[in-house]
């Protein structure tokens, strides 16, 4: 089993690509995750959506996966959304500050 459980899939509307991440995202694996993220960009996406749902655990560090590709994403056009996170994970979410980096935070516009 690889140590990171992604799994991309493209929708025909419009250049929405989702990205199911999988497991823990701490400091071991978050510039792995960010890498997978960022390689969803490659058919230039209007959105990129990062489906958490089966994330078991989101640390600090780990968000750095996220932060990492929104910098990324500032020289285009496609913006990255968030959904289907647990409460641990969206509890960490509004703890770092991502949220308010997050243009379209779905399942996330309540603070836990």
């Amino acid at each position: 089993m690889s140590p990171w459980p992604f799994h991309r899939r493209h929708r025909p509307d419009g250049g929405h690509v989702v990205v199911r991440l999988g497991g823990d995202i701490d400091k071991g694996n978050a510039e792995g995750t960010a890498q997978h993220l960022l390689a969803a960009l490659s058919v230039h996406p209007d959105v990129l959506e990062a489906d958490l749902r089966d994330v078991r655990h989101l640390s600090a560090d780990g968000c750095l996966a996220f932060f990492t590709v929104l910098r990324t994403l500032r020289s285009t056009p496609t913006r990255l959304i968030v959904t289907h996170a647990g409460p641990q994970v969206r509890a960490m979410l509004f703890q770092v500050g991502l949220v308010r980096a997050l243009r379209g935070a779905h399942n996330l516009s309540e603070e836990p």
